[in-house]
């Protein structure tokens, strides 16, 4: 008690030097306040556990404080923020509120006095909503009941006439974190009306700073009120209706009367950009783009007319219209073409686009690497509205808006991957993936241009494998596009497009990063998956590959933590080939069709020896246990080996490692680890309880 009553003299106190003062506050401020929970209700009830003379005295002499203090900000106003805080939950100092309301309204104070008694009122109102967010909505409406003398000292310290802007500003401040409270007082028109005004007035204030907060206050208000803006928005209002019936949320689009008029501003801002910006810091420019995207989706296709204008930087020769603007611009095509994909119908809109684009991918890396984005939002948009417009048997659409173009696209597309700075900005994997989602969401009609196009595409992603300085983080990259060529081509099983891909010139170079060699090898499962049936022509290769990888699949050193976690990888990526090629080259009806399952358990029959070897390598914990990955993998093998072959394979797998791999999945925290092992062990259960038939 001594303690805090000393520090509250010093504080008080003009004698004392300013840093003592400061000194003396900040320490009776941490006598009630922490960050962490537990130790912020220790602390208060520490501060309650005092004798009612000591917190009157202390409370006495930090109100007394406010408005003394040479300096900004006021420490009193965080003091006794924090002793309101505590106390008015509980019900205690139930007049501060009134007696920091008639310091900012009293003709005689300061403005130091209004300055710092406004600060305090902001801090009671923050903390207090942290504090109901984490805890209950007592302290919420401790507030709710007093929001009308705190909204009576903020609109009184905001208005134009006050003199000081320190004054307005902390006002405005005090405001934004009081909006949560006064939800009556919004829902009342007339006190409604007070608070827009002087919010309003304070946006035209000519101190930024009081700019700034007010303008904050209108987002948050709009937020939280945005049904009674309606008034406020003036010309600015489009009806909206959800099939002549009242919806349950009504838009009023205002940003549709106020996007020709925001929308060239806040392009504009893009161009403001200073080379010396860091990427992670918050500018004018970034908030502007993210402006322009919420806008789009406001107001949908609306934006075009004022955006299209924008393409014409990326040709500009104009100083301010430099790399940074240009691949800004790209970000915002595809930003609406991702938001507002029915621009794609508009008449005449590809033919402004599309060169533009192109035009594109012979900028500056990171420029291109952009449009490279917004191709893949172009492509994706033009083919889910020709799906929506009718497709064949087999989902396909017969043609789309851009088959006149596609074979240019692919040739811009693999020239941009030949680029000698392909791997600044990632370029040239954008490049790669855009080329994938090209392939990949193609109609018909483009199938003869991507038929001849396929083996190029695969010598280059060859070479990309080849080159040293970017082929681990290519790695995960590159099977992704051969997939997508590979389900595009399921009704093409010629032999040149599967076989290039895991020839000797791939999986056996020496110049082939190891890492690169282990994602292959799980390439093969998606592969069998995608063709099915017609993976058989290439099955005994493969399997050759997968055996000579599983005996190589040995930990030799327990504590080369980079040898462990790379067999790890590999049996993982084993045990995947497997897995896909046992789904993928089931017939299909084989689960119900006695027939066909029979003739898959005779085709794969084979191949079962050498799964069940690799389930047993896995299972293994010595001299290391698998990863929690690896044992989802290999249990869901299990799962799908008992499936098939019910009671001829569980005298193979019923020992004490299958089951002990299965019980620890079972217990795994990762829920897809602890269902497929869960499901593996039903599949087992359910089987060796099944009578076997006689002969």
């Amino acid at each position: 008690p001594a303690f805090v009553k000393e520090l509250s003299v010093i504080l008080r106190s003009e004698n004392c030097q300013p840093f003592a003062r400061q000194a003396a506050g900040l320490q009776l401020k941490n006598v009630l306040y922490a960050k962490e929970e537990e130790t912020r209700a220790q602390y208060l009830n520490r501060w309650l556990a005092l004798p009612a003379d000591i917190r009157t005295h202390v409370k006495l002499l930090v109100v007394q404080t406010l408005g003394t203090e040479p300096f900004r900000p006021s420490i009193a106003a965080q003091c006794v923020a924090a002793i309101a805080c505590a106390e008015l939950p509980s019900g205690l100092w139930p007049d501060v509120i009134d007696a920091l309301r008639t310091s900012v309204t009293n003709p005689g104070s300061t403005a130091s006095l209004k300055e710092s008694s406004l600060e305090t009122l902001g801090y009671i109102c923050q903390d207090i909503d942290a504090a109901s967010l984490r805890a209950s909505f007592v302290c919420f409406e401790v507030l709710e009941q007093q929001s009308n003398s705190i909204l009576t000292a903020i609109v009184h310290g905001m208005r134009k006439e006050e003199p000081s802007f320190h004054v307005r500003l902390a006002a405005t401040n005090a405001l934004l974190n009081s909006l949560e409270f006064t939800k009556k007082n919004f829902g009342m028109e007339a006190e409604r009306h007070i608070i827009m005004q002087v919010v309003c007035e304070a946006t035209q204030c000519t101190d930024t700073h009081v700019k700034v907060a007010a303008l904050q206050c209108l987002v948050r208000i709009m937020s939280l009120y945005y049904q009674f803006m309606e008034q406020y928005m003036g010309s600015a209002l489009f009806a909206a209706a959800e099939n002549n019936r009242v919806p349950e949320q009504v838009s009023r689009h205002y940003a549709k009367g106020a996007v020709s008029h925001i929308c060239p501003l806040m392009l504009e801002i893009l161009t403001h950009q200073d080379e010396n910006d860091d990427d992670d810091d918050w500018t004018p420019s970034k908030a502007a783009g993210v402006c322009i995207m919420l806008m789009a989706q406001c107001v949908g296709d609306t934006i075009l007319e004022s955006v299209m204008p924008f393409l014409k930087h990326f040709s500009s020769t104009d100083w301010k219209y430099k790399v940074t603007i240009r691949d800004t611009a790209a970000w915002t095509i595809g930003r609406v073409l991702e938001i507002c994909p029915e621009i794609v119908n508009k008449d005449g809109m590809l033919a402004r686009l599309l060169p533009a684009l192109s035009q594109g991918l012979h900028q500056e890396p990171r420029v291109a690497a952009n449009v490279c984005w917004a191709l893949v939002a172009l492509v994706k948009t033009a083919y889910d509205i020709a799906c929506g417009q009718g497709t064949d048997s087999t989902g396909q659409p017969d043609t789309y808006a851009l088959s006149p173009c596609f074979e240019a696209m692919v040739s811009e597309l693999i020239k941009t991957t030949d680029r000698t700075d392909g791997n600044q900005s990632n370029l040239r994997l954008a490049a790669f993936e855009t080329l994938m989602e090209l392939i990949k969401n193609s109609p018909k009609d483009c199938y003869p241009v991507v038929q001849s196009t396929t083996v190029l595409m695969l010598k280059k992603l060859e070479q990309l494998l080849n080159m040293e300085a970017t082929t681990t983080s290519n790695s995960d990259k590159v099977p992704n596009c051969f997939i997508s060529i590979i389900y595009v081509f399921e009704n093409f099983h010629s032999t040149f497009v599967v076989e290039p891909a895991h020839g000797p010139a791939v999986t056996a170079s020496p110049r082939l990063d190891k890492d690169v060699k282990v994602t292959i090898l799980g390439c093969f499962g998606d592969i069998a998956l995608a063709i099915g049936i017609h993976f058989e022509r290439y099955i005994q290769i493969v399997m050759a590959m997968l055996a000579e990888a599983s005996s190589a699949a040995i930990v030799t050193n327990p504590q080369d933590y980079d040898q462990v976690d790379y067999v790890d990888k590999l049996r993982e990526n084993c045990v995947m080939a497997y897995t896909g090629i046992l789904q993928g080259m089931r017939p299909v009806g084989s689960d119900t069709d006695p027939e066909k399952k029979n003739q898959a358990k005779i085709s794969l029959s084979r191949f079962v020896p050498a799964m069940v070897k690799m389930i047993a390598i896995c299972c293994e914990t010595v001299p290391v246990s698998p990863s929690d990955g690896l044992v989802a993998s290999v249990a869901g093998l299990i799962g799908d080996l008992v499936v098939l072959y019910g009671t001829q394979i569980t005298p193979e797998l019923s020992n004490d490692k299958v089951k002990a791999l299965l019980d620890r999945g079972r217990k795994s925290r990762t829920s897809k680890t602890k269902s497929v092992a869960i499901w593996a062990r039903k599949e087992m259960q359910k089987a060796m309880n099944a009578v076997t038939p006689a002969p």
